[in-house]
């Protein structure tokens, strides 16, 4: 039997969410033949086409494949290649970038064979869609560079103002957002001269992207608004829902997250409407990292545990793994880290599965935000570390520059301001040349932070009213409060304590405004030292009062602890003792609780810095005559230097790698316990050498253990039976002094540190 492909009807559809073009092949005619009729094979094309509109990928490539059997019976090299890259099209958007390419390339084989050079351009442009995805942009350039000639040759102005478009997209991935715009305006008179009103509109949507990265919301919002009546004119619903997603992304982005929360929802309505699935689980994601950025965590995993059946029931990889991070996000916002791993380390799996390589970069730096939160320094430098080295070799400089920044804190945080100062430096250089106004103004905020910390605060507003212009000019509200918020921390610090409550008052309705429920807290904790500071015990108990109920809605425990902290001082000073020792000790125990998932060499550390209660506590304990109380606390809050590894025998923790490192300890020990009892039995010299030997490294073992795994640095730690127990073989009469501390508590009230940038988060 005879028959040729006639000829192939190149159209482009809006990447739902993503503000990119991509082409599509759609047959035209095909020969009737014995097994299946022109009709039938147009039909399964056209559901095919249905299914990959209605975000149901792989139900697409599943009929796809049925057209390739028909094709390669039918001998039909055409219909093979159109199927080929539908197949490729479908995996590229379910994040299977591998299979795309090998799709892709199949087509680009038989397109060259049959010298179909439209059909050559379009996998080409295709090609490049998928290095772009997979952060490789220099290829993704070289294919769209084959792609754009072969368009011109072949008078295909649509196919060339698509391409166009998508070199675009990759120049602002690049950073380099005036080249974008200089593609995108090379394509939009382009479509306007073809009358491709949805590609029109697409390239206003991603001229939209391109303003709202550089902090132009405003400029953003215009371009934005002038396609959204073309696409409601062309009936194009699901690129109607595009922009409203990316709408609500600008007001995300300027801290109106009432107005987000709507845009997002008309989105929702929509994509659900036209039966856009993953569109559907996308909008879902979104609206979680609203409520997120909210403080209400519930909700946010509430949308979360919506998005996240869905992507895996269209096969959305990308997208799985996109959610699967930022419930990571909200589990480390809720003090929960090893939850926030457990979610980070399956999105990491996945990003590295499919190849989605910036995607990686964003995981692995907020792996390394969780270890500098948890203390330790030296596994977040080694996250971060990894992170950069990505993000530089797939030209993500905005990526790049947010590594830098999360370096530049844990130095911060390890009082090197000289080499934080450095990576800071590193990164507002970044952010200012590609035009990243939010994150130059962040990291002129994190500059002023390091020299607020070296007492230089001439220096410290010096940056921070550098800061405060460009988040005001963004429209940036959150960053805004942030910065005004650390403004009047400075004025505290420097005993001016109206200014500080002037600016601390103009940050927070602007916290309130923004949603942004931990800085509200942490703004009204400090307006409670200050009144503490002015000798007004009244007011600031009021504050911290206020500020107490919202650390606790939200998780944020170490706060908490500062608080309750701050609440003791004032019942201390208002002669109200027995009040602020529940206080403090409620305090100390969150404390604990937090030095529990901290590996032993931070431990230590971690008192000293937090160690204002201890000596509080301590001190009213022994005023109040209750010495073995003291006792007990003054021992709970020191950490072990000498470990009674006996303390590991048998014992379950909830880790299960550390557990697998226990039961094999114990293996050991039992070994030991062994060679023991042969020298009860059998003495000599060689059996003492070897079981010498073997102790040590047991004992090698239980250290190392204690130095990798929290959890079993937390079985050395003294506990209140262990002190019941050793008060019991003291003589009686006899009691554990403690020593008073040499100055009263605090020489510096338990103050909320600076506000800083938050991890990256994986929108769509």
């Amino acid at each position: 039997m005879t028959g040729r492909w006639v000829s192939s009807l190149l159209t482009v559809s809006l990447l739902l969410g993503m503000g990119s073009l991509s082409p599509w092949v759609e047959a035209q005619t095909v020969l009737a033949q014995e097994r299946m009729s022109e009709r039938e094979v147009m039909k399964l094309l056209d559901q095919a086409v249905q299914h990959t509109e209605q975000g149901r990928p792989v139900e697409a490539i599943e009929i796809l494949e049925r057209v390739l059997e028909v094709a390669r019976q039918l001998q039909n090299r055409q219909l093979e290649a159109v199927a080929f890259l539908g197949i490729g099209r479908n995996y590229n958007l379910i994040g299977q970038r591998q299979k795309a390419l090998g799709s892709y390339k199949q087509a680009l084989i038989i397109f060259r064979e049959t010298n179909d050079r439209s059909g050559e351009a379009t996998t080409l442009n295709s090609i490049g869609t998928v290095y772009h995805a997979l952060g490789k942009r220099t290829e993704a350039l070289n294919y769209y560079n084959q792609a754009l000639p072969i368009r011109r040759e072949v008078g295909d102005r649509s196919g060339e103002a698509s391409t166009l478009n998508n070199i675009g997209l990759v120049y602002n991935a690049l950073g380099n957002r005036t080249e974008a715009l200089n593609y995108y305006s090379q394509a939009f008179p382009i479509m306007r001269e073809e009358g491709d009103r949805s590609g029109e509109a697409a390239t206003l949507n991603n001229i939209g992207l391109v303003y709202n990265a550089l902090g132009n919301r405003t400029e953003a919002l215009n371009y934005y608004s002038q396609a959204f009546p073309i696409m409601r004119e062309e009936g194009d619903r699901s690129g109607e829902a595009a922009t409203l997603n990316n709408i609500a992304l600008v007001y995300y982005s300027l801290g109106n997250r009432t107005q987000a929360l709507n845009y997002f929802n008309q989105a929702l309505l929509i994509r659900r409407e036209v039966g856009d699935r993953s569109g559907e689980a996308n909008t879902l994601n979104n609206m979680g990292l609203v409520y997120n950025a909210l403080g209400n965590r519930a909700e946010a995993l509430n949308y979360f545990n919506q998005a996240l059946p869905i992507m895996r029931e269209v096969g959305d990889r990308s997208g799985e793994a996109n959610t699967l991070n930022n419930m990571g996000l909200v589990y480390n916002a809720l003090g929960d880290r090893t939850q926030a791993l457990n979610y980070y380390n399956q999105a990491l799996l996945i990003r590295r599965e499919v190849g989605d390589r910036p995607g990686e970069a964003t995981t692995l730096n907020n792996i390394g935000g969780v270890y500098d939160g948890l203390g330790n320094q030296t596994k977040a430098l080694d996250y971060y570390n990894q992170a950069l080295e990505i993000a530089r070799q797939v030209g993500d400089h905005p990526g790049e520059s947010s590594t830098l920044t999360g370096i530049g804190l844990v130095y911060d945080a390890l009082g090197n301001r000289s080499k934080a100062l450095d990576y800071y430096n590193q990164a507002l250089e970044i952010a200012r040349q590609v035009g990243d106004r939010p994150g130059e103004a962040a990291t002129l905020n994190n500059i002023g932070t390091v020299y607020d910390a070296l007492g230089n605060h001439t220096e410290a507003l010096n940056y921070y009213n550098q800061a405060l212009p460009i988040t005001q000019a963004v429209g940036d509200r959150a960053g805004e409060a942030a910065t005004i918020h650390n403004i009047g921390a400075v004025y505290n610090d420097l005993g001016n304590r109206t200014e500080a409550l002037n600016y601390y008052n103009q940050a927070l309705p602007i916290m309130g405004e923004v949603g942004s429920r931990s800085g509200e807290a942490s703004t009204l904790n400090n307006i409670g030292l200050v009144y503490y500071s002015l000798g007004n015990r009244t007011q600031a108990f009021k504050y911290f009062n206020q500020a107490l109920p919202i650390r606790q809605e939200v998780g944020d425990r170490s706060g908490e602890a500062r608080t309750l902290s701050n609440m003791g001082l004032v019942y201390r000073d208002t002669n109200q003792p027995d009040k602020a020792i529940t206080y403090w000790e409620d305090s100390l125990n969150i404390l604990l609780s937090l030095r529990s998932e901290l590996q032993k060499e931070f431990r230590e550390t971690f008192l000293q810095t937090n160690r204002g209660p201890t000596v509080a506590l301590v001190d009213i304990l022994i005023d109040q005559n209750q010495p073995q109380r003291a006792f007990e606390w003054a021992n709970r809050v020191t950490t072990y230097e000498l470990a009674d590894y006996n303390r590991l025998i048998g014992v379950r923790v909830a880790n299960p790698e550390a557990q697998a490192a226990l039961d094999d300890w114990n293996e050991q020990s039992q070994q030991v316990q062994a060679l023991r009892q042969q020298l009860r039995d059998n003495f000599s010299t060689d059996l003492v050498d070897q079981m010498r030997d073997l102790e040590a490294q047991v004992n090698q073992q239980a250290e190392t253990l204690a130095n990798t795994y929290p959890e079993v640095a937390e079985l050395f730690e003294i506990q209140p039976e262990d002190l019941s127990q050793l008060q019991t073989i003291l003589p009686p009469g006899n009691r554990c002094l403690t020593t008073r501390s040499p100055h009263k508590y605090p020489k510096r009230s338990q103050h909320d540190r600076p506000l800083s940038p938050q991890p990256r988060q994986s929108q769509r």
